[in-house]
């Protein structure tokens, strides 16, 4: 363990307490205890932070995350399986040089409206429960996103503007009667202007209405698969049923 003395830039911890070190110095955090967390101290003074990794630490009860605004070094950041509830800070807008933002396996509703800020972010990926604002196109250096509801027409609109994405997850929901929209229609239109699309996860929810022999679920695979392809890069296609 390292002394009070002691410039400390990076930092891991597996079921032990919080060192006693300089804070200020520190340029990574990762927590692999899921109970440490408890004993943390304010992490607001870590100006200098790039990477923060919490992931699988209880957050279920944690009040607020707000300290991550002013960390404006960040470049990392997972709170992926700590079912965190609370909001995500207006203030993650200001991490102008944040790059990878891991949310999956939380309970947040939905993201600020100021994450469409955040111009170099490359990976994103939260759980389909979560809403994402408008304004995704802005989102113009993501090459991995996971995984959007499409539950409006506008969200699935906006898809088709992130053309450095690689990798997609979207989540498909047909309606109480099983029928499915001009969501889904724009959302196989949106594939076909990814040009650096390379894999590609649908989830389809429901219970997807039969008509003419052939149920509406297997009429959205069919349209999906013509859309992988047609395109250049003939990308990965996968279907998960719920």
């Amino acid at each position: 363990m390292p002394s009070s003395r002691s410039t400390v830039r990076r930092l891991s911890l597996q079921n032990t307490t919080w060192p006693k070190l300089e804070m200020s110095k520190l340029r990574s955090i990762i927590i692999f205890s899921p109970t440490i967390i408890n004993t943390t101290p304010s992490l607001s003074w870590c100006h200098l932070l790039r990477v923060l990794d919490l992931e699988k630490c209880k957050l279920m009860d944690h009040p607020s995350l707000r300290f991550v605004g002013n960390l404006f070094h960040l470049r990392y950041l997972s709170l992926a399986g700590t079912g965190y509830a609370g909001e995500l800070p207006v203030e993650i807008g200001k991490l102008q040089l944040l790059q990878s933002l891991y949310l999956y396996g939380t309970r947040i509703k939905e993201l600020p409206s100021s994450i469409v800020e955040l111009r170099q972010l490359m990976f994103l990926s939260v759980d389909s429960r979560t809403s994402l604002p408008y304004g995704l196109r802005y989102l113009t250096s993501l090459e991995q996103l996971a995984t959007v509801r499409v539950d409006s027409a506008c969200t699935a609109e906006e898809l088709g503007h992130l053309t450095q994405l690689k990798v997609l997850a979207v989540d498909l929901r047909s309606d109480k009667e099983g029928r499915w929209d001009k969501n889904i229609c724009t959302v196989l239109v949106a594939l076909g202007h990814l040009p650096s699309l390379q894999d590609v996860d649908v989830q389809l929810y429901g219970t997807w209405k039969v008509s003419v022999g052939m149920s509406t679920k297997v009429k959205v695979k069919d349209k999906l698969r013509h859309e992988a392809d047609v395109h250049p890069n003939h990308p990965s296609l996968r279907y998960y049923h719920f």
